[in-house]
């Protein structure tokens, strides 16, 4: 460990050793040894903490908690920063040897395959030593708690197979049937019968149905929800859930099946047979040199509670199950320059946290939305300004699984400042507000509620006293339904 003019230094490498003293020379090897040596650290220097990151992959298979005791101080904090612009990732989930990766030329899912070019293009990966996900069923106000095992390839996550595909107008089949006769919220299994123009249908295996899902607006455009099928009438188009819904299906609601293995058909698309632990996939690279990863962690891979000044600055946090990044009642912290991607949920989350900023992020490929800013009614009280602020950042593409009410910013809070902020890409809103005294300027916000409805590009209502905000110079463009 050293010290500089103000700050003291420590370091950590995915080569070091938790057993070493933390200097550049003999570095230690994970993030949690570094947060107790600065604890001590702290103390002996005016200047705060600078935690050294060296470039590589550091992986957690479980959260490294921050409290009060690993806290900086205004003009002091602890500073966890990828070293020299290095490039550092988080990850919460493991590499997967290219030696579990292989064609697939025979077997009872290639025959199930019915495209050509999928079939002949069909891989295989050989997940038996990882842990699995059940199916379940998730979706707005159902089960926020979804958040499955899945495979990134290079830079995107592999999606199950579905039908009909995620085409511009050509995404859902309409229901043309329902019986909601003895319908109980969320207690009684539905049954709706779909069109089907095509008759494919009636290619799908008795096996696959019983994996199959069903998902879609069952009844209102900004509802959107997954649930388990528990049978499917071929013959008569019918298909009936194994649980009961939130709201009662109606004709015309527009659905889709997924995790059908008849369905890989688009490059990206993907099958997991659970009881082998085998997932079937169609490339849309070369494999052979491919960065194949599994998420693996449920739960984030920093949580902060009561912790005050500390700052993660270059860092990117990717592969995991969970909103890598939780924090509760925490002062000034900030998060620059860091990438979130590819997980099975948020990418940031902040409950009653204060002069907190979130600025220079790049954040893309979650599946339940961006970053949130939320915090109880005490501030409200008195309106004081909680000094929060979101800018310069770029988020997109964050509804992988969760379709409506993921946006990429969304805050409850006073005077939170959304500032200067590039957000694209989703079928619902792309901003939600709450709260007093919002800032939402020079933001360019294009590609929002592209498959929802009643709903808007920046949304927010339904109380009263949600008043104050300010939307000014920003840049709207293609905004959808």
């Amino acid at each position: 460990i050293t010290e500089n003019t103000d700050a003291a230094e420590i370091f950590i490498a995915p080569d070091g050793n938790d057993e070493n003293s933390g200097t550049i020379d003999a570095p230690f090897k994970t993030l949690d040894r570094a947060r107790l040596a600065a604890r001590d650290l702290k103390n002996m220097t005016s200047g705060g903490v600078i935690v050294n990151i060296r470039g590589g992959e550091y992986d957690f298979s479980k959260s490294v908690s921050f409290s009060k005791d690993d806290s900086g101080k205004g003009g002091a904090p602890i500073i966890y920063r990828a070293y020299n612009g290095e490039k550092v990732s988080f990850v919460g989930g493991e590499k997967i040897d290219n030696s579990k990766i292989s064609t697939v030329t025979s077997g009872e899912i290639y025959d199930k395959v019915k495209d050509p070019l999928a079939k002949r293009k069909l891989m295989k990966i050989d997940l038996a030593d990882y842990q699995l996900s059940e199916l379940s069923d998730y979706g707005y106000v159902f089960n926020y708690n979804y958040n499955p095992v899945e495979v990134t390839v290079n830079d995107s996550t592999l999606t199950v197979a579905r039908y009909p595909n995620n085409v511009k107008d050509n995404a859902y089949l309409s229901i043309t049937d329902v019986n909601t006769e003895a319908f109980q919220s969320r207690k009684t299994p539905v049954s709706m019968t779909v069109s089907d123009p095509d008759d494919r249908m009636s290619g799908w295996s008795e096996s696959s149905i019983k994996e199959m899902m069903v998902a879609g607006f069952f009844v209102y455009d900004w509802y959107y929800a997954a649930y388990k099928a528990a049978s499917f009438d071929k013959q008569t188009k019918t298909v009936t859930t194994e649980n009961g819904t939130y709201y009662a299906p109606k004709k015309g609601g527009r659905i889709c099946f997924l995790n059908i293995p008849e369905e890989i058909d688009r490059p990206g698309e993907s099958y997991i047979d659970r009881e082998n632990k085998v997932m079937y996939f169609y490339p849309f690279c070369d494999m052979e040199n491919a960065d194949v990863k599994i998420s693996q962690l449920k739960a984030s891979m920093v949580k902060l509670e009561s912790a005050n000044y500390i700052s993660f600055e270059g860092i990117s946090f990717e592969t995991t199950r969970s909103t890598p990044i939780s924090a509760v009642s925490c002062k000034g912290l900030t998060f620059d320059g860091v990438h979130v991607r590819h997980t099975s949920n948020k990418a940031m989350s902040f409950f009653n946290c204060t002069d907190t900023a979130v600025r220079n992020c790049n954040i893309y490929d979650t599946a339940a939305g961006g970053v949130i800013f939320n915090c109880d009614d005490t501030l409200r009280k008195t309106l004081t300004p909680d000094g929060n602020i979101i800018e310069n950042n770029v988020i997109h593409d964050v509804t992988r699984l969760y379709y409506v009410y993921a946006p990429a910013v969304q805050v409850k809070g006073v005077g939170t400042e959304i500032l200067n902020n590039k957000l694209y890409n989703s079928p619902h809103s792309l901003a939600i507000l709450g709260g007093n005294d919002i800032l939402f300027q020079h933001n360019e916000v294009y590609n929002a509620v592209t498959d929802g409805g009643d709903a808007a590009a920046v949304y927010w209502g339904r109380n009263p006293s949600n008043l104050g905000f300010k939307i000014l110079d920003n840049y709207f463009h293609d905004i959808g339904n």
